[in-house]
């Protein structure tokens, strides 16, 4: 498969969706993880390698799916772990994939950026720290679900790609909603600190949360739910490796004809191309896709502060990767295996 048509579904983060600035989502020609060719193929009896893989990925993605709604709703202390594990995983499969499409370059990206911070927040000292528990919830909530719409991921449960690609956008807004709704649940001895923001202090997350001894707030932390912490350090994380991410380049130097990066991608037709070959285009460039990422972050204060609000945006999310991937089946998948089936009825007949 393509290197260009495969981030038309992975990469998020940009600001032109839509290169040719046609609103509407042209499944028939998305790249999918089965080609004309592959998709031929699939249903000769030779194939049966080929079915039993993508039936065991179709298995695993629903499995996964009634694994997090489990989770999430009866024992969201586990998210965190379920999250830790799932991520290297997925992880080492998609750098081999990529390696194979020369795309290797797309794992700099942002996504994978974001999902390191959340890892680091986890596993690290920061986590007893409110401040940056607001951080990482503002870009959980910020352009990697927004990337769903945007890029048109897709539940499509026998792609791998597709799957991962949801979980890198999904996940973490999945954990920090559990960390932000469900934080009492949480055992003590890994405890992660939540701020509330309508009383700026930190909430113990304990296990048993019927410890009568339990305090109901540690200290007075009245900066982490102001305007530094849920909008400024994200869009300074966001530029930070936006400089990590140029000077990387700079030092790869990778081969532009060969290899594909989100800025050739981002800059090869429509706005994109506009802005490219204007004077210090890239500039411009990184300013509005900065600005872009920073109004996607910002709605994720009204999530910080209501639950209903994040909870039906996480629904909204859903929603529309399970649109996508149901537009997948029903107008690519079902098309194909269709004149599929038609054509080896005539061969047949022949």
């Amino acid at each position: 498969m393509s290197v260009e048509k495969e981030k038309e579904v992975e990469m998020e983060g940009g600001f032109d969706a839509d290169a040719n600035g046609d609103d509407s989502w042209d499944w028939e020609n998305m790249e999918f993880q089965l080609g004309d060719d592959d998709l031929e193929q699939l249903f000769k009896p030779s194939s049966k390698e080929l079915k039993t893989r993508d039936k065991a990925v179709f298995t695993a993605g629903v499995l996964n799916v009634v694994l997090l709604v489990y989770f999430s709703g009866k024992y969201p202390w586990i998210m965190p772990y379920f999250y830790t594990i799932k991520f290297p995983l997925l992880m080492i499969i998609r750098l081999y994939s990529f390696c194979q499409q020369n795309a290797q370059y797309y794992l700099l990206d942002w996504c994978y950026f974001a999902n390191l911070l959340v890892l680091v927040f986890l596993w690290s000292p920061l986590r007893t720290d409110p401040n940056w528990f607001t951080v990482v919830f503002c870009i959980a909530h910020g352009n990697l679900p927004w990337a769903v719409w945007l890029f048109r991921n897709s539940l499509v449960f026998h792609s791998l790609e597709r799957i991962t690609s949801c979980f890198i956008h999904i996940s973490p807004m999945l954990v920090m909603w559990c960390l932000r709704w469900e934080g009492h649940l949480f055992e003590a001895d890994q405890r992660w600190s939540v701020c509330d923001p309508y009383t700026g202090t930190a909430v113990v997350t304990r296990w048993n949360v019927n410890t009568t001894d339990m305090p109901s707030s540690v200290s007075s932390l009245p900066g982490c739910s102001s305007i530094l912490w849920t909008l400024g350090m994200p869009v300074l994380c966001y530029i930070g490796w936006f400089l990590l991410y140029g000077c990387l380049m700079l030092v790869l130097k990778p081969d532009l004809t060969k290899y594909g990066t989100t800025y050739t991608y981002m800059t090869k037709k429509g706005l994109g191309k506009k802005i490219r070959h204007l004077p210090l285009g890239w500039l411009w460039y990184s300013v509005i896709n900065t600005l872009f990422s920073a109004g996607m972050i910002a709605p994720a204060v009204l999530f910080l502060y209501y639950e209903w609000v994040n909870f039906a945006f996480v629904v909204l999310i859903l929603i529309i990767a399970s649109w996508n991937g149901g537009s997948f089946y029903v107008e690519v998948f079902s098309r194909k295996y269709t004149a599929s089936i038609k054509k080896a009825s005539r061969s047949q007949a022949s």
